[in-house]
């Protein structure tokens, strides 16, 4: 993962995390018409997780929170969040059941 930030431009990534900051999705992820999975890494200090309210779950959207990652969840634990996505593109509308599982793996003797 080191290589992947190395490779950021510092003041594009300082610029961006600048324009996020300034905008409050949070009235538009409430009313979001779709099935909403908010993956936030649980020491990002990129990115504050949402409100309390955002984070209950409700019929169309779930709050997971990875908490030994950082602001890059899919390049730290990629198994997991790779999982996980494939399990929300497979819930449909049912969200559930949503939950950080480890691939399962063969052990060879």
């Amino acid at each position: 993962m080191g290589s992947e930030i190395r490779k950021t431009d510092q003041a594009a990534f300082n610029t961006l995390a600048q324009e996020i900051q300034g905008n409050n999705l949070t009235s538009k992820l409430v009313s979001f018409p779709r099935p909403l999975l908010m993956l936030y890494g649980g020491q990002d200090n990129v990115i504050q997780p949402p409100p309390p309210d955002l984070q209950q779950q409700e019929n169309n959207r779930v709050y997971i929170s990875l908490d030994e990652c950082h602001h890059f969840p899919m390049l730290q634990k990629s198994d997991i969040f790779n999982r996980l996505l494939l399990d929300f593109i497979l819930a449909g509308d049912d969200l559930s059941s949503l939950a950080p599982k480890e691939y399962w793996k063969r052990r060879i003797r």
